[in-house]
């Protein structure tokens, strides 16, 4: 962050895309139900503890809403937006993907009217947040 502010121009637009910790416990908690056998699938629910609380899965780190705020913040940006680029229907991709063209048109209608909705944006799957660095930095 602090060197892609380095090479922006006061007053320039930044963005950044971001995974959700709870995008992370959402994707442990799918995976949790997929084992048949009872054995795997009580040993990936125990993870999810761990999964929350630390934002990790795996190679991928879901940021929280208090790191998110903190770069806002500690690096003297104004938030312009916060948006949903995957809301939670992100895991039914397939069924997305298998819509006539009329529904998906009305599912992205619909996604487009809710994505910046606060309680939508800070509880997706991967997020965009569009700030401006200050004037003079």
């Amino acid at each position: 962050v602090k060197e892609c502010l380095r090479v922006l121009k006061p007053g320039g637009i930044f963005a950044f895309a971001y995974m959700t910790r709870i995008a992370m416990y959402i994707g442990q908690l799918m995976y949790s139900v997929m084992p048949v056998d009872a054995e795997t699938r009580l040993a990936e629910y125990k993870k999810l503890d761990k999964v929350f609380s630390t934002g990790l899965s795996g190679i991928f780190y879901g940021m929280s809403e208090s790191e998110l705020n903190d770069i806002i913040i500690d690096n003297g940006l104004t938030k312009i937006t916060k948006a949903a680029t995957y809301p939670f229907f992100y895991n039914f991709y397939n069924e997305i993907n298998s819509m006539p063209p009329e529904k998906f048109d009305e599912y992205m209608k619909c996604h487009i009217l809710t994505c910046e909705d606060p309680s939508v944006a800070s509880n997706t799957m991967h997020g965009l947040v569009i700030c401006k660095k200050p004037n003079e930095f």
